[in-house]
């Protein structure tokens, strides 16, 4: 179950194209995909620059926060910088310290350890109101209204920077500094560019450039769009990181063995993860201080350091998630959109990761929660189409407190109201999503045949970069590939190693993660790619990255008709002797009525095949229920052009629309999206289906009853015997007169070999 769908639901017109000129055919269309019209929008987003940079005036309470800070510089006030322990909070704290001190400020950073949970907490500021007159919070403090009012309460003057979403109530801080809040022109920017925005306030653009590798790490890992502001932040903080003139960057570059030359990737997966580290099983601070130090020797201690918690950390969270898992197999996805998971001993720092993973495998709104005593801490991920904060508003008054944005939130609550709070969150989620928001999509730039796939396409790729969420790194469809070769690869053949060919054109392939669908994958398919290169003993040269496979169109219905006719006999005399097995075994005499519905026509008749819902099961055991079914569920008169210039499945606008599986033998998807079940195997299904259609009627008489014993909340439809079934069961009976020959040349002779017996016998 997948869609391929252009970046942003719809490809390029044929007017914006031209206007894209000089640029070339692929760069125009990847630029057009990413909303830009324009050559002058082109120009200004492959060149950025200082001037891009904002006046940070524009955010909310600006002056009001450079007031407050000239004020605790000329009075010596003591400053805190109360920091989120994430990448995010750990380069926000850092750029804040690093800038404050540089206007005078007497700042120390602080940051909670995780088992505090997520914001300002009241222990905390309890303390610190003690030692310190001025509290700057850096990625948090939007929606912790009652700490802030405590801290204002102990004598405390407070100023929150921060990204997140605000809660229900106004933050009563003495300045508010988020982009979210008075139209600034990049809403998005994460906690450390919020904060390199006051650093470029109070110290001007010029020296405030010093710090903007802190905050390029931090918009990269904390995965907000790199457009506008951001791509800007990124792309000039870039030559910082890798000219390694700060001691932290320096060393977790020679930790995590990254070359010399950083890139978007180098900092999500290499530099990111580390740092994140402290503050998953450790205390964030020592982040803080890496980041701060001029000391390589001091850098080199603390990057080793984290380099060892995040090694620690990928085994905690393989734990976390196997655990999870096994949670899963018992999920009704049709019945409860939202997955929630919970576990004593699983390591909070860890949660957040499981969570993503988990998202990102089942397609769906996902929770994963960590019981401490009476509290759980729960880290929550969500797909496009559910607002997971919004989700999280209506649980207000369960929830001790919680924060984040569209796709991540996190919260804290007591455990005895863990009950509660999934059933309003799956209410929740029920009401705001609409069904599409659950069919797994993949998105592609726009398409790219193997023969247009060159060197030449790949430099213009590489002007786009640097590459993250807003800006992905480009991906291409080709249709209609043959699979030349496919081979599992790497430890338990978890990838998948391919030759594809599309009209005379042969490259090289490998599908990470893949490996277990060498088996699965039809002769023809449609593919997303990257185009990447590949060098193998010094030898460089191009290969697909494959992201997403799907049959070709027509290639379900092809690799129906091309199935070998004994494969449907042998498949029918199994089916027989296991019905029998599984009658006897189970005791089953008669069918359940109100479960089960016979259907007196034939297959395909009375069906609302054009839009099956959600956990329906076709079961054939023909070819030509098969294909009746297939023609209804794809007719060829709806084959999508490419001529209008829109993505293959865009025909589902304004319908709901559920493309149905072609599968054989065991139906195994746990989300139940709309399959055809070919040559079933009976004891072998399981799973949360509402409805099993019967296609060609039943074998025997209580096959119905056995499929709903198997799936119990499924209702159990059955189609009148095809003429299609009985004659295939037909030409797998010999007659009697053939049995009794052969119980004769058993009885006579000792045979090595069935072939030798059936020939005896002259039975195939």
């Amino acid at each position: 179950m997948l869609r391929f769908v252009p970046r942003g639901g719809i490809e390029p017109s044929r007017e914006i194209l031209p206007a894209l000129k000089p640029y070339g055919k692929v760069s125009a269309q990847l630029l057009a995909a990413r909303g830009i019209r324009s050559r002058q929008e082109a120009d200004r987003f492959l060149n950025p620059c200082q001037d891009q940079l904002h006046d940070p005036f524009l955010i909310h309470h600006m002056s009001r926060a450079v007031k407050m800070l000239k004020d605790a510089r000329d009075k010596r006030i003591p400053t805190v910088i109360y920091g989120d322990y994430d990448v995010d909070g750990i380069c926000a704290n850092a750029l804040l310290c690093l800038a404050l001190r540089r206007f005078g400020v007497q700042a120390e950073p602080y940051a909670p350890l995780r088992e505090e949970g997520y914001g300002l907490n009241e222990p905390a500021v309890r303390r610190l109101a003690g030692v310190y007159g001025l509290l700057v919070t850096a990625d948090l403090g939007v929606t912790n209204d009652r700490e802030v009012e405590l801290a204002k309460e102990l004598g405390m003057g407070v100023i929150v920077t921060d990204h997140h979403q605000s809660g229900l109530k106004a933050c009563p801080a003495d300045a508010v500094l988020s982009p979210l809040m008075d139209g600034y022109p990049c809403p998005r920017l994460c906690g450390a560019g919020t904060a390199f925005k006051l650093a470029q306030a109070l110290l001007g653009q010029w020296e405030a450039m010093e710090y903007i590798d802190l905050a390029a790490l931090a918009t990269v890992a904390d995965i907000v769009p790199l457009q506008e502001e951001n791509r800007v932040i990124v792309a000039l903080g870039l030559p910082m990181i890798s000219a390694r003139k700060r001691q932290g960057f320096r060393a977790l570059l020679e930790v995590s063995g990254s070359g010399s030359d950083a890139d978007s990737d180098t900092l999500g997966y290499q530099l990111g993860p580390r740092l994140n580290a402290a503050g998953r099983l450790g205390n964030a601070l020592s982040g803080v201080r890496l980041m701060m130090t001029a000391d390589g020797e001091e850098a080199d201690e603390i990057a080793a350091e984290l380099d060892r918690l995040n090694t620690h950390r990928k085994k905690l969270e393989n734990e976390v998630l196997e655990q999870a898992l096994a949670q899963t197999q018992a999920h009704d996805f049709v019945e409860c959109p939202m997955l929630l998971t919970r576990g004593e001993g699983w390591h909070m720092g860890v949660v957040g990761l499981a969570a993503s993973r988990l998202c990102s495998r089942y397609g769906c709104p996902t929770g994963v929660f960590c019981q401490e005593g009476s509290l759980l801490h729960g880290s929550l991920r969500s797909v496009p189409g559910v607002n997971i904060h919004k989700c999280l508003q209506t649980c207000d008054e369960l929830l001790l407190r919680y924060g984040g944005h569209e796709q991540a939130a996190g919260c804290t609550l007591d455990a005895e109201r863990y009950k509660e709070f999934c059933g309003r969150m799956q209410r929740a989620v029920q009401k705001t999503a609409r069904v599409k928001a659950f069919i797994p999509t993949q998105e592609y730039d726009t398409a790219l045949a193997l023969e247009e796939a060159d060197e030449d396409v790949l430099r213009e790729i590489d002007r786009l970069g640097p590459f993250g969420m807003g800006n992905p790194f480009p991906l291409f469809l080709a249709e209609g590939l043959q699979l030349e070769r496919r081979r599992a690869c790497g430890r338990l053949g978890a990838h998948l190693q391919l030759t594809l060919r599309q009209e005379g054109r042969v490259m090289d392939g490998i599908a990470f993660g893949m490996g277990k669908e060498a088996a699965a994958l039809p002769r023809q398919v449609d593919m997303v790619y990257r185009l990447n290169r590949n060098t193998f003993q010094g030898i460089t040269t191009l290969q697909c990255d494959v992201k997403a496979f799907r049959p070709a169109w027509g290639a379900d219905r092809r690799s129906v008709a091309e199935a070998p006719e004994q494969d449907f006999e042998m498949a029918l005399v199994d089916a027989l002797l296991e019905m029998l097995t599984m009658e006897e075994n189970a005791g089953i005499k008669s069918r359940n009525a109100e479960k089960i519905m016979d259907m007196h026509m034939h297959a395909g008749q009375g069906l609302d095949c054009q839009n099956p819902s959600r956990g329906t099961l076709f079961v054939a055991r023909t070819k030509p229920s098969a294909m009746r079914l297939l023609e209804i569920l794809h007719p060829e008169d709806e084959r999508p052009g490419r001529a209008d210039g829109r993505g293959m499945d865009e025909r589902d606008e304004g319908r709901p629309w559920l493309p149905a599986a072609l599968v054989w033998y065991t139906a195994e998807d746990p989300l139940c999206f709309p399959t055809v079940l070919m040559l079933p195997i009976l004891a072998a299904q399981a799973g949360c289906w509402r409805q099993v259609w019967l296609l060609d009627g039943e074998l025997g008489p209580v096959e119905a009853a056995l499929w709903q014993q198997r799936l119990p909340r499924a209702q159990v439809r059955v189609y009148s015997r095809t003429e299609a079934l009985i004659s295939l069961a037909a030409s797998v009976d010999a007659g009697d007169e053939a049995y009794r020959l052969l119980y004769r040349q058993l009885r006579c002779n000792a045979f090595s070999a069935l072939a030798q017996a059936a020939a005896a016998a002259e039975m195939t």
